[in-house]
């Protein structure tokens, strides 16, 4: 066991360091710039916990080092994810809505008749948009949520799965730019109180502006979530199901419910296109696949980091 968390933890070091890399090499490949400056306090958190991390290794307090230790790579990923995305855009190739909503149409869904339901029923469009803001409160709680439902040995491996995910879900927005299924299908989102009109229209300026402007800066004005194909949501909602689906019932069963309506909830208040929701799940479903493979580092030199890793007495069980 402690072999295979060896294992999932070097290939989580070695996605994070990645897409560092990558975000440091494109920008100026695509006359764009990354504002790190304006980002200090997250990079300053990321210390923070790298401190934490080596405290709770000399201490021997194997699973609260596992927790941050995946908390620093979580965050890690932050400003590389969105500033892919943004390069994803910045690619200019055509808007997607026609293609997507064909495709939405073939599958025999409607959003503007998905919005009028909700518009009746304000409760079901309430519990929606509580859920969809849980996706950053999960992705730190979940290695707390693995151990506390008996899977602390998937931390490694979820934040393998998730980084994965999320870069490969990237790329395949790239040829999929899209104004989202609200516009896209003609809803009028003032129409309706419960939608949020600033995600709906802000994000479509921001997507903008990264397509059309000569140049480009990335900061903490323009940082917004601009991917609608595929799903972010709905992706993130089914790997966190596969987290926990070994968890013990009490964990397992309220994390699966909860993310069942939040999938949905990228329905409505995501703007998605039920075909956005679909993809999102099965890239999802490849991620949390390959996390079970042994695959080849792709930084083999990253192996000497086996010596910061917490080594289990034979006497003790890894927590």
């Amino acid at each position: 066991m402690e072999n295979i968390i060896h294992t999932d933890r070097r290939r989580a070091i070695a996605a994070v360091v990645a897409i560092n890399l990558a975000m440091a090499a494109i920008p100026p490949l695509l006359a764009m710039r990354v504002a790190y400056e304006e980002f200090l306090l997250l990079y300053g958190m990321i210390g923070l916990l790298l401190a934490v991390t080596a405290y709770l290794r000399l201490w021997r307090r194997s699973f609260l080092m596992m927790a941050s230790e995946s908390h620093v790579l979580l965050l890690f990923t932050c400003i590389p994810l969105v500033a892919i995305s943004y390069f994803a855009m910045r690619l200019d190739m055509p808007i997607a809505d026609r293609i997507l909503g064909l495709a939405d149409r073939q599958l025999g869904f409607s959003t503007p008749v998905f919005v009028k339901f909700l518009s009746g029923h304000p409760a079901v469009a309430a519990t929606l948009a509580y859920s969809y803001a849980m996706l950053g409160p999960q992705t730190l709680l979940m290695p707390f949520l693995l151990h506390a439902g008996g899977a602390g040995d998937r931390v490694y491996r979820f934040t393998f799965a998730f980084v994965l995910f999320n870069v490969v879900a990237l790329l395949c927005a790239i040829p999929f730019p899209s104004h989202g299924a609200l516009v896209g299908q003609g809803v009028d989102p003032r129409s309706f109180t419960w939608i949020s009109l600033r995600e709906t229209f802000s994000f479509i300026a921001i997507l903008e502006q990264v397509r059309n402007a000569p140049w480009f800066v990335l900061n903490s004005e323009t940082m917004s979530g601009i991917i609608t194909f595929p799903s972010i949501h709905a992706g993130s909602a089914a790997l966190f199901i596969w987290a926990v689906w070994p968890c013990r019932p009490l964990i397992r069963y309220p994390v699966v419910a909860l993310n069942l309506v939040m999938m949905v909830s990228a329905l409505s208040c995501g703007g998605h296109y039920l075909v956005d929701v679909i993809a999102g799940d099965l890239l999802a479903l490849g991620a949390a696949w390959l996390s079970r493979k042994r695959i080849a580092m792709a930084f083999p030199g990253l192996g000497g980091a086996r010596a910061f890793l917490p080594q289990r007495r034979p006497d003790r069980v890894l927590q």
